[in-house]
Order: C-alpha cells, then sequence, then structure tokens
C-alpha cells in the first residue's frame, strides 16, 4: 500500500509469483487494480515470499469464488445493520473514512435476529464497498475510525 519503488529482485519476485498462478489469471476480483498489482499486494504482506504469496492468492480467489465476492453488493442486507460499519465520506488525503461505533448490546441485539454467518456475510460486503469506492478514487486504502465511547474497560 502507498507508493511504491519496486527493486530488480521486487519485480522478478513478482514474475515468479505470475508463473506460478497462470492458471488463475485473470484474477477474479472485480475491485483489483490489476493483475500486477494483486501479485505485488500479497508479496508485501508475505514479506516477498514468493511462494507464499502465489499460495495466499489461490487461497485468496478460491476464497472469492467460493463465496461469490463479485456479487456481493448487490446482495440486500436490512439498514440496521449499517450501524455496525458504514462509510462517512473521504478524508483530507482523499480515502473513504470507514466509521465504526462498536456498541456491545446492538450487536447483541443483531446477534439475536439474524445468524453470526449473515452478518460475517454482511461485514464481507462493506469490505467490498470500500475496495469499489477506493477503486473509483484511485486510492488504495481507507481511513478507519472506531469510536470507542460505548466500550468500557472490560471489552
Amino acid at each position: 500500500s502507498g507508493p511504491w519503488e519496486f527493486t530488480a529482485e521486487q519485480a522478478a519476485a513478482n514474475k515468479k509469483v505470475f508463473a506460478i498462478v497462470t492458471d488463475i489469471i485473470p484474477f477474479d476480483d472485480i475491485h483489483k487494480h490489476n493483475d500486477c498489482d494483486l501479485i505485488y499486494r500479497f508479496l508485501i504482506a508475505k514479506r516477498w515470499k514468493v511462494e507464499d504469496a502465489a499460495q495466499g492468492l489461490k487461497d485468496y480467489i478460491k476464497y472469492r469464488t467460493e463465496n461469490k465476492l463479485n456479487e456481493i453488493l448487490w446482495e440486500e442486507f436490512p439498514d440496521e445493520l449499517e450501524k455496525l460499519y458504514s462509510f462517512q465520506g473521504v478524508d483530507l488525503a482523499g480515502q473513504p473514512i470507514g466509521y465504526n461505533r462498536p456498541d456491545p448490546a446492538f450487536v447483541a441485539e443483531m446477534m439475536t435476529k439474524y445468524p453470526r454467518e449473515y452478518i460475517i456475510r454482511y461485514q464481507l460486503k462493506v469490505i467490498e464497498q470500500g475496495r469499489r469506492i477506493c477503486l473509483s478514487l484511485g486510492v488504495d486504502r481507507i481511513a478507519s475510525i472506531v469510536d470507542m465511547t460505548k466500550l468500557g474497560i472490560g471489552i
């Protein structure tokens, strides 16, 4: 994430990962900048370990496919779930602002109303919304605000 000038060694690592994952290229991810960028993201996350980055990409694409993440933005969820996490404009750097105000009572109420998997699916939708906003704005990260005023010391 952020501005990078890749060394010849890092570019070579990208090519090695590309050679390993050619069977899943182009990556089935509607919110990627491009395949090369996604490979670099996994290399950075895996500390430039080629095999780990390639396996991470394979697992990631498998997970996206199994969970139909390319279609999740068009799934309907109750409006009340937006109180769990939502996007609220952009910061001074032009990055979307993700806002989360954890409220244990509200979370407990939602957990009694909806199955855990459903709430997790909603959270996956929010992640994809953030990625879509970033792509449209030409940025690669969000600013995340966690308002902890409703949390006590025991949480």
